[in-house]
């Protein structure tokens, strides 16, 4: 008898603890509208980061600037000159976006770019960061090393197997880094302009 009175009581105080007390729980749960895109909408988004009009159309831009600054000087200021740029920034489009993809299947992550749906401020710190950024399977931001990895790998390899002159790894990491510079720049377009 008295075994089942405590078994009672047990099962009952909590709930009628719990039922009264009017504090809220330590911390809700945070509201996302985050889908993870499935394995087609991946495949699709990898292959348009490097032959779709956004990717040529930065391509064009980054390879004219740079046949403007002769660099390097040995690819000439003319068309040759472009063409030869172009072809590196291709090459370094598919090596990082390949490297980045298969980091992203292996570890489950997202590294694209989402627009902010809020106001001025936030606008400008979601293209900042999101070189930098990635999101995991449940939306939540993390560091974006897939994205990081494939732009140092991409420049890294191009400086050591076909960039003419002296350039070295160290080169390609410099290089990385002004490329992830202008991914920020890049990101200002996606942000404000594009639609």
């Amino acid at each position: 008898m008295r075994s089942a009175l405590f078994t009672v009581l047990l099962f009952t105080i909590p709930v009628t603890i719990s039922a009264q007390d009017p504090s809220p729980s330590p911390m809700p749960a945070p509201v996302t509208t985050y889908v993870r895109p499935d394995k087609h909408d991946r495949t699709m988004h990898y292959l348009k980061s490097m032959f779709g009009p956004f990717a040529l159309g930065k391509r064009v831009v980054t390879s004219g600037i740079a046949t403007w600054d002769n660099s390097p000087e040995e690819w000439g200021t003319h068309w040759d000159g472009f063409g030869k740029r172009f072809a590196s920034n291709t090459g370094k489009s598919v090596i990082g976006n390949t490297t980045q993809f298969a980091l992203e299947e292996a570890f489950k992550l997202d590294s694209r770019y989402y627009r902010s749906s809020g106001g001025f401020g936030s606008k400008i710190k979601n293209a900042v960061v999101s070189p930098f950024a990635a999101r995991n399977e449940h939306g939540r931001k993390v560091l974006g090393f897939p994205h990081i990895a494939g732009t140092y790998v991409a420049h890294v390899t191009a400086s050591e197997t076909w960039y003419p002159g002296n350039e070295t790894w160290k080169t390609g990491l410099r290089r990385g880094t002004v490329s992830l510079g202008t991914d920020i720049l890049f990101n200002f377009i996606k942000e404000f302009i594009r639609r």
